[in-house]
């Protein structure tokens, strides 16, 4: 799997979340379904290949598979300014740094930490996960959903 970073150098750090760097890079270059998931007839119904970050204030695109890198490659040929919410900040420069992954599985255990955070619970299994009582309960249901979100995420990327 072919991986692409593009990180944007910004005139100071950003302030607004993820969600709000979707929508302006999504709604700047409509033209790429990849960006934000949507085409005329309505809501494309598959694995994100492009995911949008917002690390130490520092924002950024996670491109997955070929066609994201060169999507990614023009966004960054064609963004001079991020419009974020009511604030407007100056793209100094980017940086893109792409790699091959090997994805596949493993029989050895794998460690991992999340990042950023991770919205387990949609308003139905939220209200589930409330009437549970106690936190082995809790655990095992968010670990349920963990895993139903890797197992999409593979069948996504194939």
């Amino acid at each position: 799997m072919h991986i692409t970073r593009l990180i944007f150098e910004t005139d100071r750090r950003i302030e607004e979340n993820a969600s709000k760097l979707r929508g302006y890079i999504g709604g700047r270059f409509r033209e790429y379904s990849i960006l934000h998931n949507h085409t005329a007839v309505g809501v494309l119904n598959v694995y994100p290949r492009v995911q949008y970050r917002v690390l130490e204030g520092v924002p950024m695109l996670v491109g997955l598979g070929k066609d994201a890198r060169r999507v990614l490659a023009e966004v960054a040929d064609g963004t001079d300014v991020l419009k974020l919410g009511q604030r407007e900040y100056k793209v100094s420069g980017t940086r893109m740094f792409s790699a091959n992954v090997d994805l596949r599985p493993t029989r050895e255990m794998v460690h991992y930490r999340f990042i950023t955070p991770w919205l387990a619970l949609n308003p139905g299994n939220y209200k589930k996960y409330m009437e549970m009582r106690g936190w082995k309960e809790k655990k095992g249901f968010l670990n349920g959903i963990l895993v139903g979100n890797i197992l999409s995420m593979c069948k996504g990327l194939g």
